[in-house]
């Protein structure tokens, strides 16, 4: 009876921990991380590891509403290890410690409070939408 007490104990505990932890904290296996701007700097560090990721989280982003479950599992199957340099890139833990702790479900919340503090959905259309423009110079030239 005390053991079942204890465990409602603790996940009232968790839920009001939670509860006042900031919306840019995150926590990553054992570890909190402060989600924070992609800057020119870490960007370039991210396009020296990544191969496949960019090309699959397009796909993702750009999928029907309905099916951006199952791209997103599927980007994370193919490109796990990338995903893992970037998480490592971004929040400063080793890749090492990452790939032996982190939870895919921390991972996945991370990157989704990652896309949403840096607006990477609204920045991705954006520079989509500059393509055609560019393409269009290019050949009038």
């Amino acid at each position: 009876m005390f053991e079942m007490f204890k465990a409602v104990k603790e996940r009232q505990i968790d839920k009001a921990k939670s509860a006042m932890t900031p919306s840019d904290i995150c926590t990553i296996g054992e570890k909190e991380v402060r989600v924070t701007k992609v800057t020119a700097k870490k960007f370039k560090e991210i396009i020296r590891v990544v191969e496949r990721l960019p090309g699959l989280l397009l796909q993702v982003i750009r999928a029907p509403e309905h099916e951006v479950h199952a791209h997103l599992v599927a980007a994370l199957e193919l490109a796990l290890d990338e995903v893992i340099a970037v998480t490592s890139i971004l929040s400063g833990i080793e890749e090492e410690y990452l790939s032996e702790n982190a939870g895919l479900d921390e991972l996945v919340a991370y990157f989704i409070a990652m896309e949403r503090h840096n607006n990477l959905s609204r920045t991705v259309k954006n520079v989509m939408s500059l393509l055609p423009k560019v393409q269009m110079e290019k050949s009038e030239q």
